[in-house]
């Protein structure tokens, strides 16, 4: 639009001022090279296009490189910064049922016979999250998909919608979520009996609650399925901004972790009480 071509006018140079100090190179003398051709940007308004008027080539060439950089860390900062906070809203429903359940959801009054629930945690949290009147509407004996619970599918809360990156455009199902709890074994989510917050012995801030998963990965917001790792490449699946996935500790702490950690420290984090206390970067 015209006033957005406007308003990246103004905030360009100094945009790419911060990059440089932020990113750019470590020696003084290239950083002093690179804020002189910044200085030499006089962004020019045109309707809604921001015109970089350049001659010389090379210049051109490095300038839209610094553009580039830019674009991607600033798109990569407001999409974490959006999913973190959907993230935090997430871990603070799921400790206040816990305070009035005395457990993880779902609680044993919410399970079958076999201790399995037919819906997902992110249905019982919903009277936590502002949606009390959606949450009387489910027949919580009943699964996610039988004739009458598949017709609130659609229903689906906005904390729950996924946040992509800037200007990617995966096929995502309607009313799937990205966020679901890794499921293995010890781990605070998909056993047969509730976990109360005690069991979790290696303790809640080193111990994973939520992840991200790719948007090839979605699952139906009320379905019980959640995030059953592989041990061996257990972040296989989740999503990533700039090489880092989103993860959320019993502690209800988000945190910006790389993919590229071992298997080992993935695996540790996954589990309450394994007694491993591998940290993750």
């Amino acid at each position: 639009s015209d006033p957005a071509a406007a308003a990246l006018a103004q905030y360009v140079p100094r945009m790419l001022h911060g990059l440089i100090d932020q990113w750019g190179p470590k020696a003084e003398t290239s950083k002093a090279e690179l804020k002189a051709l910044v200085g030499m940007l006089h962004p020019e308004q045109q309707a809604s296009q921001l015109v970089l008027p350049f001659d010389n080539a090379e210049a051109t060439q490095q300038m839209f490189s610094l553009l580039k950089l830019a674009s991607q860390a600033g798109e990569a900062r407001v999409t974490t910064n959006h999913s973190s906070e959907k993230l935090r809203q997430l871990a603070l429903s799921i400790h206040n049922y816990e305070s009035a359940n005395k457990c993880f959801p779902p609680s044993a009054e919410a399970r079958g016979k076999d201790g399995r629930s037919g819906l997902s945690w992110r249905v019982h949290i919903l009277p936590f999250i502002g949606e009390v009147k959606l949450y009387r509407e489910f027949k919580l004996d009943e699964p996610w998909d039988s004739p009458h619970n598949i017709k609130l599918l659609s229903r689906m809360p906005t904390v729950f919608a996924p946040v992509l990156k800037l200007g990617e455009s995966p096929v995502v199902q309607p009313f799937h979520t990205l966020y679901a709890a890794p499921v293995g074994e010890q781990t605070i989510f998909g056993g047969e009996k509730p976990v109360k917050l005690q069991a979790i012995t290696d303790g809640t801030s080193n111990t994973a609650m939520i992840v991200e998963l790719a948007p090839e990965h979605a699952i139906a917001w009320t379905s019980p399925e959640e995030y059953r790792y592989d041990p061996e490449n257990p972040a296989a699946k989740l999503y990533w901004r700039d090489g880092k996935t989103l993860v959320v500790y019993g502690d209800a702490s988000v945190r910006t972790l790389r993919l590229d950690n071992s298997p080992e420290a993935w695996n540790a984090a996954f589990t309450m009480n394994g007694g491993e206390f591998l940290e993750l970067k």
